[in-house]
């Protein structure tokens, strides 16, 4: 008589071959520079990961556990350890940039190395909009003043002026680190000519150095500097 032995192998030796199933991804509590990341498991163990993508982006389960490659946005992944089914929340992304569209992609492995099937949903993140833009005029230096509807802390408040009326803006002036209610200053150091009407138009610009194709605009003002405005300045 013989004797036959059956070794197993693979997943089946492991007991469990289900995979996790994630559902309902998001972004939410959306910035303008991020948002938490937010899905939920039917399987209350193994590592839950996610990786933000640029729009239209894919890559691999390797890459996401990875954090890295692929389409991910650099420095925007991670990973938490699951203990019970349920929604699960990430800690906050940031450094996003503003009003862009951005995918993020989920992934859980149980216990016994199941992969789940990637989870994605696409999100764009929020737009500060600048309102309340008004000018005045003190002597020869004008105030402009402006509030956004988010967080410039990280960016510049600024003004780009041109004279006449016709809306061609030639300088700029900024501020470093402004509060969400702002004004900025231009005086006859900054060109400030009287005797002339200036076009003038705030912005806020979450980018370091303050480059033009980034600067997001309020709404756009006339004023006139006139040379008795100086004068009496000058009276005290």
């Amino acid at each position: 008589m013989s004797a036959r032995f059956v070794l197993l192998v693979g997943r089946s030796a492991r007991g469990d071959m289900t995979r996790p199933v994630l559902s309902s991804p998001s972004m939410a509590s959306l910035t303008i520079e991020g948002g938490v990341p937010t899905v939920t498991t039917n399987e209350g163990n193994g590592t839950l990961y996610y990786a933000v993508l640029t729009d239209g982006g894919s890559v691999t389960n390797a890459q996401i556990k990875a954090g890295a490659g692929g389409n991910i946005v650099a420095g925007k992944a991670g990973s938490v350890a699951v203990t019970s089914i349920g929604v699960k929340t990430f800690a906050a992304v940031t450094g996003l940039t503003s009003a862009t569209a951005y995918e993020i992609v989920f992934l859980q492995t149980d216990l016994a190395l199941n992969d789940s099937t990637q989870s994605t949903a696409g999100f764009t993140t929020n737009t500060i909009a600048l309102s309340g833009s008004a000018a005045s005029v003190a002597g020869y230096n004008i105030t402009v003043t402006a509030t956004s509807d988010g967080d410039l802390s990280a960016g510049v408040f600024g003004v780009e002026y041109g004279i006449g009326s016709a809306g061609v803006y030639t300088d700029s002036v900024h501020v470093v680190g402004v509060a969400a209610s702002q004004s900025i200053t231009a005086g006859i150091l900054d060109g400030i000519i009287p005797g002339n009407y200036w076009s003038l138009r705030p912005y806020f610009n979450l980018t370091a150095g303050d480059p033009t194709n980034t600067r997001v605009y309020g709404a756009a003002l006339t004023i006139f500097v006139s040379e008795f405005d100086g004068l009496l300045l000058g009276q005290g």
